[in-house]
């Protein structure tokens, strides 16, 4: 191999997966999807260190199910129950990446899983490459379309909201009770709490050109109200100074300042970020709907994993929980 080529490995056992040197990768068997994904994202977050000459360790890896270490093990995949249920709010970047991760579950009837897609934003140029949905032939389109599109190919029993989620809406009692919010507004947040979630998992990514490769996956219910914990927490400012590296100098030289900080925010590196934030989110997902413990909030970046912090375990109040059985092809 020439000594200019560079490559990365990926591996998965159980709930984990991760990075290394090609020759040091084993895949043990897994029927758990869900850390593929997460395999790819660090891969590819692997590949845009390596061209932004930044990549001194191939060797990286993540956890999607967390337990009280030396205590207990994670389930198999075939113990697990997936949700059934879910009000997704965000259909951008993050919501999206919810919907990829959610149909590549193996549900045995995806007629049968309940989901509601809310959003009022249309597509539009700058996120084509930053979310997965998104085609050329897709600017304009009502995003909620796009995704309810989507699901439906997929089999899933699908209605979608055009509009906001006000703070006077109430859920009605066929309503899914568990919240997958994908929204990049702390108000937004804020108005989840009096709508009648039994639960919100709530998913947040960096915003600027110093964190964009950071994510947060928080949980919120009748213990921890959303509310409550960002009642002092304003959206944060993403002016700040784009890197002195080739590659942002050159969007900046391509498209301007504004363009450039949104890439650098966004564009150039979201995609991968949200892939793995989705597969966190939708693990705890899975927890939840399996009775299960888990941490109330994980935040980490791909670039350093091994300083991600992840809270204790706890239990979660999501008693209005429904869930569609085991993954297709186990047996409990």
């Amino acid at each position: 191999m020439p000594e200019d080529d560079w490559s990365v490995g990926v591996w998965w056992n159980g709930w984990r997966a991760g990075t290394a040197h090609p020759q040091a990768c084993v895949c043990e068997h897994s029927g758990n999807p869900l850390v593929g994904i997460a395999a790819a994202a660090l891969a590819v977050g692997m590949a845009f260190q390596a061209e932004r000459g930044q990549c001194f360790d191939l060797r990286s890896e993540v956890e999607l199910w967390t337990t009280v270490e030396g205590k207990e093990d994670a389930p198999g995949f075939s113990e697990v129950f997936l949700p059934g249920a879910l009000w997704l709010i965000g259909l951008g970047n993050l919501g999206q990446a919810f919907l990829w991760a959610l149909a590549a579950l193996p549900y045995e009837n995806p007629s049968e899983v309940s989901l509601v897609l809310q959003d009022r934003d249309k597509i539009s140029e700058e996120n084509w490459a930053t979310s997965v949905l998104v085609g050329d032939d897709t600017y304009g389109v009502l995003k909620t379309r796009i995704a309810e599109q989507w699901a439906l190919r997929k089999g899933f029993d699908v209605r979608r909201i055009d509009r906001m989620l006000a703070a006077t809406d109430r859920l009605d009692d066929a309503d899914p009770r568990i919240a997958l919010c994908g929204v990049d507004k702390i108000e937004a947040r804020k108005r989840l709490a009096s709508i009648g979630f039994d639960c919100i998992v709530d998913a947040g990514l960096g915003r600027s050109a110093s964190d964009f490769d950071r994510y947060r996956v928080t949980i919120f219910d009748s213990a921890r109200p959303i509310d409550k914990h960002f009642a002092n927490q304003t959206d944060a400012k993403t002016d700040d100074e784009i890197p002195q590296v080739h590659a942002y100098q050159h969007l900046l030289g391509e498209i301007g300042r504004c363009g450039a900080a949104e890439v650098v925010g966004a564009s150039v590196a979201a995609p991968y970020v949200s892939a793995l934030a989705a597969v966190v989110a939708v693990s705890r997902l899975i927890a939840i709907t399996s009775g299960c413990k888990c941490p109330s909030s994980e935040v980490g970046r791909l670039s350093s994993l091994n300083m991600r912090r992840v809270a204790p375990i706890v239990d979660i109040d999501a008693r209005g929980a429904r869930h569609a059985g085991n993954p297709k092809g186990y047996e409990r």
